[in-house]
């Protein structure tokens, strides 16, 4: 089984991402920020609703997941997780 992780980082985003362990998790989410901001602080919780399936919005949306809002009322929805599940698609697909 693949576990599903939200990954924190600091008060500022979250993203999505499977992972075996919370560790690992936190160190795929840490590869789209400045390695050097040692300073930002990340923490990762379960998302088991999303475990072994692929992130979509709408399934993430149905899991219970609340995703952001542009200008223009669209939801940001972003795939981060470069799993075989999710098939390293990093696409908006809203």
């Amino acid at each position: 089984m693949t576990k599903a992780w939200m990954v924190y980082c600091g008060d500022e985003w979250v993203t999505l991402i499977h992972a075996d362990t919370r560790g690992k998790a936190i160190a795929n989410a840490r590869q789209w920020i400045d390695n050097s901001a040692d300073f930002i602080e990340f923490r990762a919780t379960r998302f088991p609703e999303m475990d072994d399936r692929k992130f979509t919005y709408q399934d993430c949306k149905d899991a219970g997941f609340e995703y952001d809002r542009d200008d223009d009322g669209k939801p940001y929805f972003w795939n981060d997780c470069s799993c075989d599940i999710c098939e390293g698609e990093y696409k908006n697909d809203v």
